[in-house]
């Protein structure tokens, strides 16, 4: 996500236009009259935010290492993400994860049709080939 700030200064995002001393203005993109800044714009399409420590981390494809603002701004480097972010990052994780399997388990209606279609679709196939006085087995 870019944007644009009231000078024609491209920015990352919305949180880095607010700031304007010489870390923060260090990392503009470019200007809608004078065109990017390529080393600039090539350490952001280039970035592996991915620290070592967090290779076997359960958040690290939700997380992807943070927020580059967020970083900067909580540790002074935009490739290492704050402990307390990553503890967040890493709960939220586990109950996404714990909503989706009971989800799944319950196969519920709107979560199957949205995330697992051909599933549901098989499901339902299934069911309307039932006799129309059928009662299912209860559990």
């Amino acid at each position: 996500m870019l944007a644009i700030d009231s000078f024609g200064n491209i920015w990352p995002c919305n949180r880095w236009d607010s700031h304007f001393d010489e870390t923060w203005t260090r990392w503009k993109l470019g200007n809608i009259y004078e065109g990017f800044i390529e080393e600039n714009q090539d350490y952001f399409l280039g970035t592996n935010k991915i620290e070592e420590r967090c290779e076997d981390c359960i958040a690290k494809i939700t997380c992807t290492g943070g927020c580059h603002a967020s970083n900067l701004d909580t540790t002074g480097e935009m490739a290492r993400i704050h402990e307390r972010t990553c503890q967040l990052f890493r709960i939220d994780t586990k109950v996404a994860i714990a909503l989706h399997d009971e989800l799944y388990a319950e196969k519920c209606p709107v979560f199957m049709q949205n995330y697992y279609p051909e599933e549901w679709k098989n499901n339902n196939e299934e069911k309307t080939n039932e006799p129309a006085n059928h009662v299912p087995a209860k559990n």
